[in-house]
């Protein structure tokens, strides 16, 4: 940092499709204060067409750990309890004084399945159905007949050929 020169204790960087709010208060190890709180709603109030955005990522996070409890707290231990394990996280193994914890990794797992299945049959099909729904038609394409001078495709009420620029008679 420069002496003398005020930066600003909140950066806010937009590259596309990201916004990225980084606190810049490095003596006091990025805390918060009432101004850096200020200046990120104001800047998610400025991104409108992106604040559903924000919304989204947070309710995600938040769902991210509902999801991760389940698997880990419910899911797993009944799992468990079919096969005799009474706790996927405590199943390790060891090689030459280093612990592999794999059960965690088999909740981890199960919680990104649980997970992907959600999003996927509660946003993402609903979503294309929507969407699908919504979807403007095509238009018919323009009826078309050949130039009698050039040979190229025109459109069959055009009374002048947009290549040759020669008068034809229109089609019927």
């Amino acid at each position: 940092m420069t002496e003398g020169v005020d930066e600003p204790e909140l950066i806010v960087e937009i590259v596309a499709p990201l916004v990225i709010l980084k606190i810049n208060r490095p003596a006091a190890r990025n805390a918060m204060t009432k101004a850096v709180a200020e200046g990120i709603a104001e800047a998610l109030d400025t991104l409108d067409s992106r604040s559903d955005l924000a919304v989204a990522v947070i309710i995600g996070a938040a769902f991210t750990a509902i999801i991760t409890a389940f698997t880990a707290d419910i899911l797993t231990p009944i799992i468990a309890a079919i096969g005799g394990q009474p706790d996927f996280s405590k199943l390790t193994f060891t090689i030459h004084k280093s612990q592999f914890k794999y059960g965690a990794f088999i909740n981890a797992v199960i919680s990104f399945a649980i997970l992907a299945a959600v999003v996927y049959f509660f946003v993402v099909l609903p979503i294309n159905s929507l969407m699908a729904r919504f979807k403007p038609m095509p238009d018919e394409p323009t009826p078309v007949h050949d130039c009698p001078h050039c040979r190229s495709s025109i459109p069959q009420a055009a009374t002048v050929c947009a290549f040759c620029t020669r008068d034809v008679v229109a089609a019927a």
